[in-house]
């Protein structure tokens, strides 16, 4: 019995297959204002602008393993966007878009990244 208890464990360990998958997220967005200034003639044109950037990365790794062959793949997807457009100053003369506007920067300034849970997995 013994030498047949050996044999079935030889072949399990010859059948033996292993599968490990992972896999990661990051994504993160800037906003910004800028004012460009633009020489034309010898007059200079200020154009102010809003800017946004959107950086997503993306991870998979598998594993399949196996008595006589193994396999590992990695996968690193990037994505970056951006946009760019005209910012309305003007339209912070309306008192109610003018609110909406400063509550929406103090929502997202500094302070609020600091008490973040998951920005740069809490390194900051």
């Amino acid at each position: 019995m013994k030498s047949f208890s050996q044999f079935l464990q030889k072949q399990g360990d010859a059948i033996r297959l292993g599968l490990k998958k992972n896999d990661d997220r990051y994504s993160t967005i800037t906003l910004a204002s800028i004012i460009e200034a633009v020489g034309n003639d010898n007059q200079v044109i200020y154009i102010p602008k809003i800017k946004l950037f959107k950086l997503d990365f993306d991870r998979t790794n598998s594993e399949v393993t196996s008595n006589c062959a193994s396999n590992e793949t990695i996968n690193v997807e990037f994505n970056y966007s951006s946009c760019v457009s005209l910012f309305d100053y003007q339209a912070l003369e309306d008192p109610e878009i003018k609110s909406a506007f400063e509550s929406f920067l103090l929502k997202n300034k500094r302070a609020s990244i600091e008490k973040s849970d998951n920005f740069f997995s809490g390194e900051f």
